[in-house]
């Protein structure tokens, strides 16, 4: 994970409105700084990775546009992930499902009770519902 003896280094250029350090390049769009840093100390980016800020994860960290972490340009605070893991590892509605391990009814999200459709779903509380549907239409 990050070098807890360095501090996060925070981008005092443009910030866009999504909270992410930006350069200009001349003659291309703005490019996010972080990628900048990950590429000039650690080489490029695989083809389907994105960088993940490795600061950005502690519980001290309040994630969305406000989040200081996106300014970071601490090269060791950067690795480069593909996006399930980079999502996986933030404060998004996908972390927060993922760390469930109960569904709402309180079975267990396991091997066995767990149904992959789009989503997770409870195998038992499925199987409630569909019994629930077949006595009502008899």
């Amino acid at each position: 994970m990050t070098d807890s003896a360095l501090p996060c280094k925070l981008w005092d250029g443009y910030v866009g409105s999504d909270g992410y350090g930006r350069i200009h390049r001349q003659g291309a769009n703005s490019t996010l700084i972080h990628r900048v840093v990950y590429e000039t100390h650690k080489g490029l980016i695989p083809l389907g990775f994105e960088v993940d800020h490795l600061c950005h994860n502690g519980s001290d960290c309040i994630g969305g546009y406000s989040c200081i972490h996106r300014r970071c340009i601490e090269e060791t605070h950067l690795e480069a992930v593909i996006h399930k893991e980079n999502c996986l590892r933030g404060k998004s509605f996908a972390r927060q499902n993922a760390d469930q391990t109960i569904c709402p009814q309180g079975h267990p999200y396991s091997t066995e009770n767990t149904i992959f459709e789009p989503g997770r779903r409870c195998r038992i509380c499925r199987n409630e519902r569909r019994r629930r549907r077949r006595t009502r239409t008899r």
